[in-house]
């Protein structure tokens, strides 16, 4: 289903991977259902990031990213494992939406893995522009790569998508936790 547009989305990939060689679990991109379940069973995993497009949240039947053999069931896939990650970095359109159906705040993934243990989640609020998650993402981890200190990774990514040709698009980035 992602096909040609899980490009930009292996772009993306591909930078992380570079600033973390050797420090991951897996050293390349896992863009099927499957192979996404296989590492989360298989890997002592602490941190994960997924990134594609992700089915609007409008009612309860959860978040689902799009991914080349089908719809990965997210909450599904990460429920097991969200007490050990210190870091969810969901970069797909709307991962931080509420549910559409609920007034409370605290409906989306983010607080729902933040509920179930997770440290830190990163989440954008609403659809975002693939080379602008991929630019965010850049400047994450390249800042992550140096330090460990989540909140200034983020504040630097906000900054440099801030100075870049389209400031207001920091404000649908979130970090929860």
């Amino acid at each position: 289903k992602g096909g040609t547009s899980l490009r930009a989305v292996e772009t993306e990939a591909s930078q992380i991977l570079a600033r973390f060689q050797g420090r991951l679990a897996t050293s390349r991109v896992l863009s099927t259902c499957r192979s996404v379940k296989s590492a989360v069973r298989t890997h002592d995993i602490d941190a994960i990031h997924l990134a594609g497009h992700m089915r609007d949240p409008a009612d309860e039947t959860g978040w689902h990213l799009q991914l080349r053999d089908g719809d990965l069931d997210c909450l599904g896939t990460l429920r097991r494992i969200a007490g050990n990650l210190r870091l969810a970095v969901l970069m797909a359109c709307s991962a931080g939406a509420n549910v559409g159906r609920s007034r409370s705040l605290e409906a989306g993934l983010p607080h729902t893995l933040i509920g179930l243990g997770t440290g830190a989640v990163v989440a954008p609020r609403r659809p975002i522009d693939d080379h602008l998650a991929a630019s965010f993402s850049a400047s994450f981890y390249s800042r992550l790569a140096i330090s460990d200190d989540l909140a200034e990774a983020f504040r630097q990514g906000v900054v440099d998508l801030i100075d870049g040709p389209r400031p207001g698009a920091w404000s649908s980035r979130v970090l929860n936790g």
